[in-house]
């Protein structure tokens, strides 16, 4: 996985990568379980 944020603070557009310790740190360490769909009544 690569991540880069738009970086506007060096005087121009330009796209600066996440590097991979700090992606670590702005990422939850598990993912939270999704959501049981639920059943739509029978007829």
């Amino acid at each position: 996985l690569e991540v880069a944020v738009l970086a506007r603070s060096n005087g121009r557009r330009a796209f600066r990568r996440v590097p991979d310790a700090e992606l670590e740190a702005l990422l939850p360490a598990e993912p939270e379980p999704a959501a049981a769909p639920e059943a739509e009544p029978s007829s």
